[in-house]
């Protein structure tokens, strides 16, 4: 029989490698911008920089992202992709 696929996996101890995606690719746009265009509160993505939210929801973290101008994240390269 055939072995099953295995997948590789990232297990963080602290917050989701893609908050810090999302904080080197905001530069210094403002949150309010970002959250006018995304339809993201700026209080959810200011729990994302201040660490009280570990890991942001797809839906939430894709919307922001497409929002600042960017098609997706790389889960593997955990970078944004433009």
């Amino acid at each position: 029989m055939k072995a099953p696929k295995t997948y590789q996996h990232y297990r963080f101890t602290g917050q989701d490698p893609a908050v810090d995606a999302f904080r080197l690719a905001r530069g210094t746009e403002a949150i309010s911008k970002i959250a006018t265009e995304s339809g993201v509160g700026a209080g959810t993505m200011y729990r994302w920089l201040n660490g009280k939210t570990r890991r942001p929801q797809l839906s939430t973290f894709a919307a922001v992202s497409a929002a600042m101008g960017y098609r997706g994240y790389d889960w593997r390269s955990r970078r944004l992709i433009k």
